[in-house]
């Protein structure tokens, strides 16, 4: 499953909907959480803080400086634009720079790349990258003492600074590692609970209608064929087949109420079962009435919606406002929008409370029903964290539903 950001929600989207382990952390600092979500920024920040200083010591340390100590300065700062995806063949470029001109301070340049070649990449790769630099500014060093017999030796690779940049950016990289597997674990778990969830509804019932509709079969049967013969057998029959029947809608009412433990007050209200659902207005009075500021707003045209889509629609927001009543603690407004578009139907519940995980305080099987009732309409849907605070659901489903 490929992990994105889509606008200001951290999720991934797919059947299952997938939370990382950074969703069940301590929230990163406001400050430092806008400048991680713009990263062109920060390499404007590393090219400002690795140059502007050369510049203005250029500037401003009298005489004419060398033509070549400007040139390094340039192609620095157009190096390092390129070092967040690139970094391994920046820092070997630096190492070439730095030959230019080798009394140019370039160690804040080179300790930016080896944090970042470092970071993002295996641990060879990175020895691999630093062992290159340093061999490839002793070489250039060598060829400009044999072209100019300037016997000036700088060689920044292995500056003490840059190692522990290096040494820094080896750590963030096993932390990634531990977090990736952790992100994977969870995935996992969520899968696996969806799996357990399908075998056991397949399982309850296999065990509490196949027996009851083999009865109603046969009875129905043994009614059609006695019905001239025998009319009083027929009857007879007839009251059995709507006996069992009753009997077998009471069973699976409650084989459904037992898989949907999540919710223990999801089969209170039986009248409320199946396709008989109450409209969305009803629902928000209700989670209204224990004072969760809700509020509904309906976008696009009216549209008659199937039996099947109009009880999707209402359990996806139950169990999202349920969510909400739960884990959003402070909230002050919490938005149910159903907007209907083209051949398309969106249902989004978003909250601005602080958003305690649904995985870390609860079983996650609310946001997993929600993704597979969305799946199993022919949609999708998406669940987690607001980068400014909350939490968002968001629901897709087609009016015409490729039902599975």
């Amino acid at each position: 499953m490929e992990t994105h950001q889509k606008g200001e929600l951290l999720t991934t989207k797919g059947i299952i909907t997938r939370i990382r382990a950074s969703d069940i952390n301590p929230e990163v600092w406001p400050p430092a959480r806008w400048l991680l979500a713009r990263p062109r920024l920060i390499d404007a920040l590393v090219i400002a803080s690795s140059t502007v200083p050369q510049l203005v010591a250029l500037s401003f340390s009298g005489g004419e400086q060398p033509l070549s100590a400007w040139i390094t300065v340039i192609l620095v700062g157009v190096a390092l634009w390129w070092r967040r995806d690139h970094a391994f063949w920046v820092i070997i470029a630096l190492a070439v720079i730095s030959c230019i001109h080798p009394t140019m301070y370039l160690t804040v340049a080179f300790a930016f790349t080896g944090y970042s070649l470092a970071s993002t990449g295996p641990i060879a790769r990175t020895i691999t990258g630093v062992a290159s630099a340093f061999l490839a500014a002793a070489a250039g060093l060598g060829v400009r003492w044999l072209i100019t017999a300037d016997g000036t030796f700088s060689n920044p690779v292995f500056d003490a600074f840059v190692l522990i940049a290096v040494a820094l950016g080896l750590a963030t990289r096993g932390r990634k590692d531990r977090r990736a597997a952790v992100d994977e674990l969870i995935a996992q778990r969520i899968e696996n609970a969806r799996q357990l969830e399908r075998t056991r509804i397949a399982a309850e019932m296999h065990d509490v209608v196949a027996h009851s509709l083999s009865v109603m079969i046969a009875l129905a049967d043994g009614a059609a064929a006695s019905r001239e013969r025998d009319p009083e057998q027929s009857a007879r029959a007839i009251d059995h087949l709507a006996a069992t029947s009753r009997s077998a809608l009471i069973e699976m009412q409650t084989a459904i109420g037992v898989l949907r433990t999540s919710d223990v007050k999801l089969d209170d209200a039986l009248d409320s079962s199946g396709y008989n659902v109450p409209e969305l207005e009803k629902l928000v009075e209700v989670f209204r009435a224990v004072h969760l500021p809700v509020v509904l707003i309906r976008e696009g045209n009216a549209v008659d919606f199937s039996p099947n889509l109009r009880t999707g629609i209402y359990r996806i927001a139950q169990e999202a406002l349920t969510n909400a009543l739960r884990y959003a603690s402070d909230a002050t407004r919490v938005e149910l929008r159903l907007s209907v578009s083209g051949d398309t139907t969106r249902l989004r519940v978003v909250d601005d409370g602080r958003s305690e995980s649904t995985f870390a305080h609860g079983s996650g099987q609310g946001i997993v029903g929600i993704a597979e009732r969305a799946r199993l309409l022919g949609g999708s849907s998406e669940a987690g964290p607001l980068l400014q605070g909350g939490w968002l659901v968001d629901a897709s489903i087609p009016l015409r539903q490729d039902v599975r």
